[in-house]
């Protein structure tokens, strides 16, 4: 009988035996929580009599993994496998996450969503999140306390999901976090930052970037094929040193994507015509995809971004001013329709095999025009050399068809033999009246300038 004593003593009196565990789940009014935290001097928070216990939703069917053991906790980059074949959370369409819970007598603050939680909960359409672990304060414009509230990696991929809103706070959206699902509204009132493909895949139709304390990851909205329009702010305006500034490999794959719009007020980034420069236009960042047609880049633009022309299916040419003098990797590539590359510059840009310059575009059927006197130049330079048909023209004369430095009627002669097949068409050189066609007009044209008739 003393010894039943003296044991349920020490379980009353010896401290951590009773108190739940880290990495233990229990579940309140149908969500399933996993405790991460049990007051340990985690979080310094100041308005706190002790350091907070704090949870994260998790997962409500056990899963198995891909990656990683087993019994690891669930703030790790794993694929959760029995998601997909034991759904979870059914029947579930609007979910909304307190700020804290109370389990066991003890109160636990909310602060996050696991990794792969909903995880192929295609019932699932809404959820609201009450921010717990953070706290805006308006005086000075910032949130209170030393972490953010995170949506873990994978939280909500190949769910349901088309809605969510997220309150004043600070937050962490992790990798894959939404990838495949049908997104179409993301409601966030602070700041936030955006993992790699985050947004992958959603069915967002607009982008707002209005702080800038939006930090964007790789491939943040890649494949976003209902995009059609990305707004910045003008406190949107991160530097370029910024490791987390925009650029066009954010947007990869968003083929209606119509245009980049940029609040004049904003103080690193512009739009000219829907696509996105830096603010002095000497760096062409991003090109929207569903643009079609031809499209001559800005005299005075100096650089072309990482994937600043790419993904463009419907480009028919582009024309490259003398002033670009670098092109960055992959910057004018994967636009499968292009018909000719316009080059003014008589130096060819130099690249390196890392560069993956005009990869997927046809260059046995794209021709590629230089300026007069540099084809030799052209054909030995790297990449610039693997275009099958490449061909001069002069950019100070439009009327010298045969690109031999004159206008005379030996041009007019070269002109009428394109037109009728008898020699190579040269689309550029052959274009005297710039529409974009070579026809009679143009002989009409190239007469009147040798004749001196306006």
């Amino acid at each position: 009988m003393k010894k039943i004593i003296l044991l349920l003593l020490l379980l009353v009196t010896s401290p951590g035996i009773l108190r739940a565990a880290i990495y233990d789940t229990f579940e309140i009014d149908g969500l399933r929580y996993m405790i991460v935290n049990e007051g340990d001097n985690y979080y310094d928070f100041d308005d706190y009599d002790a350091d907070p216990s704090t949870v994260v939703v998790t997962w409500q069917v056990e899963p198995n993994f891909y990656l990683g053991e087993p019994d690891m906790p669930l703030i790790q980059n794993y694929y959760c496998k029995s998601c997909t074949e034991n759904q979870n959370y059914p029947g579930m369409e609007s979910i909304t996450i307190p700020a804290s819970v109370e389990y066991n007598g003890k109160s636990y603050i909310v602060e996050g969503i696991g990794a792969y939680a909903f995880h192929g909960c295609t019932d699932l359409k809404e959820v609201i999140v009450n921010n717990g672990i953070n706290r805006y304060n308006p005086e000075t414009n910032e949130y209170e306390g030393v972490k953010e509230y995170k949506l873990w990696n994978g939280a909500f991929i190949e769910s349901g999901l088309s809605e969510i809103t997220l309150p004043k706070g600070w937050y962490e959206i992790g990798a894959d976090c939404f990838l495949m699902s049908p997104l179409e509204k993301f409601a966030c009132e602070g700041r936030a930052s955006f993992n790699t493909q985050a947004f992958a895949g959603t069915k967002l139709d607009s982008v707002v970037l209005d702080d800038n304390r939006t930090l964007l990851g790789h491939s943040t909205f890649v494949g976003c094929d209902e995009l059609k329009v990305v707004v910045l702010n003008k406190d949107y305006s991160l530097s370029e040193s910024s490791s987390f500034k925009i650029d066009a490999s954010h947007f990869r794959g968003c083929y209606n994507l119509e245009k980049f719009s940029v609040d004049e007020n904003n103080g690193s980034y512009a739009d000219i015509d829907g696509v996105l420069f830096n603010k002095p236009h000497t760096k062409l960042i991003a090109f929207p995809d569903s643009r079609g047609g031809d499209y001559t880049i800005p005299d005075g633009v100096k650089e072309i971004g990482s994937f600043g022309i790419s993904y463009s299916p419907h480009l028919k040419s582009i024309t490259i001013p003398e002033s670009v003098t670098a092109i960055n990797n992959a910057g004018i590539s994967r636009c499968d329709s292009l018909q000719r590359i316009i080059t003014r510059n008589p130096v060819p840009i130099t690249f390196t095999l890392n560069d993956a310059m005009f990869i997927y575009i046809d260059k046995d059927n794209c021709t590629l025009y230089v300026p007069i006197g540099t084809l030799e130049t052209y054909r030995q330079a790297f990449a610039w050399k693997d275009f099958t048909h490449i061909m001069e023209f002069n950019p100070e004369n439009p009327g010298d068809v045969n690109v031999d430095g004159k206008m005379n009627v030996s041009d007019v002669t070269a002109l009428i033999n394109m037109i009728l097949g008898i020699t190579t068409m040269n689309d550029v050189a052959g274009d005297v009246n710039g529409d974009g066609l070579v026809n009679v007009s143009d002989v009409t044209a190239l007469i009147n300038i040798i004749l001196g008739v306006k």
